[in-house]
């Protein structure tokens, strides 16, 4: 399980998070919401480390930086140089760090729907083809926590399909699961616990906090002061 110990992330002088505590409370599918600029992105990647910070961001109760071969990210497709020249193929071949294995490539490439694909570089597929060769070589290895920084934005009715139900198989194997999200209608049936971020963390809940009050709070903070 994973627990935030006033993990606050200050960049030039700004402060992008602010004292932010969190204990996770059981696997499944978690959702960080809020509005743009609110540390959502900023939060998975102190979590993971790649941020610096104080406080303290703890996996099994040790620095989640030195638990990497536990997690496995997946950025924002907008991050991905498409252009470099990898084929579908070896782009999620390159998620088994120690050994070809054939088998789970095939397994993977074919549960996403990737192995008409295969042969294909990445500057020629659709975002959602793209998010799902992302996600299938984050699968590649076997890892107990994932973090996905907006996987259905811009990405098509199939392509959100399959990774809905990629979500819903990783989550019946105990495994847990972050995702940068935006949609809220998307959300209530989506995620199993919610945490509702603007720098600071205001709520955490199941999908029942999702009330137009407690909205408001988070993404119109300054019409609640007026």
């Amino acid at each position: 399980m994973i627990h935030l110990n006033h993990l606050t992330v200050t960049i030039d002088g700004q402060r992008l998070l602010d004292d932010i505590c969190y204990q996770q409370r059981n696997s499944g599918i978690i959702g960080i919401m809020g509005p743009n600029g609110a540390g959502k992105s900023t939060l998975i990647k102190s979590m993971l480390g790649f941020l610096k910070h104080q406080g303290t961001a703890c996996y099994q109760h040790k620095e989640m930086k030195q638990c990497r071969q536990y997690c496995s990210y997946i950025p924002q497709r907008s991050s991905i140089d498409v252009t470099f020249p990898i084929t579908v193929e070896a782009v999620v071949r390159s998620g088994a760090y120690r050994e070809k294995n054939d088998v789970n490539l095939e397994h993977q490439l074919e549960q996403f729907q990737l192995t008409d694909l295969k042969n294909r570089m990445l500057d020629t597929l659709s975002g959602g083809q793209l998010q799902r060769v992302l996600f299938a070589r984050a699968l590649m290895a076997e890892r107990e926590v994932y973090f996905l920084d907006e996987p259905f934005v811009g990405i098509d009715y199939k392509s959100t399909d399959i990774i809905k139900d990629m979500l819903f198989k990783l989550k019946n194997d105990g495994k847990t699961v972050f995702i940068v999200h935006h949609d809220i209608e998307s959300a209530r049936t989506l995620f199993d616990e919610i945490l509702l971020l603007n720098k600071k963390l205001i709520l955490t809940g199941g999908p029942e906090i999702l009330t137009d009050t407690n909205l408001k709070t988070v993404y119109f903070p300054e019409e609640e002061r007026r």
